[in-house]
Parts: C-alpha cells; sequence; structure tokens
C-alpha cells in the first residue's frame, strides 16, 4: 500500500513505491523529481477548490522589475493551487542543484518556474552540440559555454526577483560543506558520475541533508516506467544497483527517495564513441555503473531526462 507523497519523503525509514499511475502523472506535468520537491515546500496541506481565491488581477502599466504585483501574477497558477501560504513557502526555499545535464536542467527550469526563492546550481561541464536534444535551456550559442552559466543566463530572464548561483565546479568531499552550505531545503542529485554520486548521497545523508536522486534516463524510452521508491526499493536499472551497493558499504541501506525507471535498457542500443576531450576531464572508468558501462555515452531519448 503506497504512502503519501510527503511522508515517504519526510521518513527515513523503509518506504514502498508510489504507485505508477501517480509516477506517471508526475512525470508527465513537470518532472518527477521537480514536483516532489514543489509538494514537499509548499510545506501545508493544498487547499480544496472551494477555499482557494486566485489573487487580484490588476493592469500594471510602470512597475520595477521585481514588483510585487508582478510577481504575485506571474505566480498566480501556482497561488491557485498551493493556496498563499503554500506559495510563500516555495518562495522562501533553498534547493541547490548539482549536475546540470538533461535531468537536473529540467529540475531547475521548473523550480525557477514555480518561484523557488533562492537556487544553486553546480556543474564543472560545458553545453555541446550533441546535448542539446535533451538540455532544457541551452541553445547553438551556448555551446562551449558552462551549462550552470547557460541556465542562469535564461533564469534571469524568467524570474529575476530570484537569487540564482552559478558555481562551475565538480562536487567533491572536500569541497562538500562550502558547495552546500547554507541549510537548503532540498539536494537535488542529477550526477552521472557514479563516485560522486555515492560521495554526494553518503555526504547529505550523514549530514541529514534532504536529497534526492535521479537515476537512469539513458536507453530508456517508456514513460510508464518511471517510478519514485527509496533507493533499496529499486529494480531493472543497473545505475540504481550500483549505487545502491555503494551505499550498503558506506552504512546507507535505505532512506534516499530516488527517481528511476524499470525499464530494461533496449538491448538494440549501442555505446556512442567516447571522444577525446572525455578522457581529459578524468578517469573516465569512474563514470560506469557496471564494467565497460558508461553512463554518459548511452544515447538518450530528449524528453525522458525532462520527465524523471
Amino acid at each position: 500500500m503506497a504512502q503519501s507523497w510527503t511522508s515517504m519523503f519526510s521518513n527515513t525509514s523503509r518506504s514502498p513505491m508510489i504507485s505508477m499511475t501517480q509516477a506517471i502523472v508526475v512525470g508527465v506535468v513537470s518532472g518527477a523529481m521537480t514536483a516532489m520537491v514543489m509538494y514537499t515546500l509548499q510545506g501545508s496541506t493544498i487547499q480544496p477548490a472551494s477555499d482557494r481565491r486566485k489573487p487580484a488581477r490588476k493592469r500594471v502599466t510602470s512597475a520595477p522589475v521585481h514588483d510585487e504585483t508582478l510577481i504575485t501574477e506571474q505566480l498566480a497558477r501556482n497561488i491557485a493551487f498551493l493556496g498563499p501560504q503554500g506559495n510563500q513557502h516555495v518562495r522562501n526555499a533553498f534547493v541547490i542543484i548539482i549536475g546540470l545535464g538533461g535531468v537536473g536542467s529540467s529540475a531547475a527550469t521548473s523550480l525557477v518556474r514555480s518561484g523557488v526563492g533562492r537556487i544553486r546550481l553546480i556543474d564543472f561541464d560545458q553545453v555541446t552540440l550533441s546535448s542539446l536534444n535533451r538540455h532544457a535551456t541551452a541553445t547553438r550559442e551556448d555551446v562551449g559555454t558552462a551549462k550552470v552559466v547557460a541556465c542562469k543566463n535564461l533564469y534571469e530572464k524568467i524570474a529575476p526577483w530570484l537569487k540564482i548561483e552559478a558555481l562551475v565546479e565538480q562536487f567533491t568531499l572536500a569541497d562538500a560543506p562550502r558547495l552546500l552550505e547554507g541549510n537548503p531545503d532540498w539536494v537535488l542529485d542529477c550526477i552521472d558520475n557514479i563516485t560522486t554520486k555515492v560521495d554526494l548521497l553518503t555526504y547529505c545523508k550523514q549530514n541529514k541533508l534532504k536529497v534526492f536522486s535521479a537515476l537512469g534516463a539513458a536507453s530508456k524510452a517508456d514513460p510508464s516506467r518511471i517510478q519514485i521508491a527509496d533507493i533499496s526499493l529499486t529494480f531493472e536499472d543497473p545505475l540504481a544497483r550500483s549505487v545502491r551497493r555503494r551505499l550498503r558499504q558506506n552504512g546507507i541501506i535505505h532512506g534516499v527517495p530516488v527517481v528511476y525507471s524499470t525499464e530494461k535498457p533496449n538491448e538494440n542500443v549501442r555505446l556512442l564513441p567516447l571522444p577525446e576531450e572525455e578522457f581529459q576531464k578524468g578517469n573516465v572508468g569512474e563514470l560506469a555503473a557496471l564494467a565497460d558501462f558508461r553512463v554518459r555515452i548511452l544515447p538518450v531519448l530528449g524528453p525522458l531526462p525532462s520527465m524523471i
């Protein structure tokens, strides 16, 4: 029997999966990871339809960019859904997103459009031409630009009143206290490097930071197989299996919520050739979930990362 979304993400004990129908709905609407975070950030039960009141619409002919009237109008649909108090919880929230590829950029974009007040983006990588099939913000003009910078440039146009931090850095345990400082409400793990992912999850658990992890979207195409579960209950996902095993070695058995897919990887999918510049970034073997399995060069269907 499935638990409520709120209890699943506030309880560190072992918990069952959300139903497939719920996962599909969440994924199709705005991305499972983003929707779950938004659901918990609003901090109160969503108001019944009869109790919701839309903010008054006012015609504004001249006002500063950060005028509260404009912000209220831009977030009117959020206020109608979450209520004024829930919306304020979201606006006061602080979320850190690590990894701004297909999944991370989609999650960040949804959070920005939802009005999350402070967002820190962390990624050392640059936009490439081949990433444009799935990256949520990048254009051809951004090729060669740091992913976090490409994201921030757009976000400042969407919601200029938000505080957006763009750190062109790779997450390491040594830098974790600095990169994750500020008491974030949520840390979103959108990393595709196994060692780094496990380091982040371990640090968050040991330091009581709420973290939500995105697992493999590569070689997957069926949105109906997207699931939200505790890491201990995942199956049919090579990346999840590897992460779960390494977390267990660090003494973490459960208590890490994840979004993943139960779809078996397509047997006909072939690994893409590894570009020379990837070798220059470091030990490419660390990117493998299994031997001879490299996450970052698996073919990715554009819409799947945004659903996760």
